[in-house]
């Protein structure tokens, strides 16, 4: 993630804030996919 903040001129704040949100949205599709994949009842 560094080497992007290097190449677009992000600040640590907006990365983290990215991070994060991609995060939460990780969790909130998790049991979803986990379901796809037949790993949840």
């Amino acid at each position: 993630m560094s080497d992007l903040a290097v190449a677009y001129h992000w600040q640590p704040s907006e990365i983290e804030a990215l991070d994060w949100q991609e995060f939460l949205a990780f969790r909130r599709d998790l049991p979803r996919v986990l379901k796809a994949l037949g790993q949840l009842p």
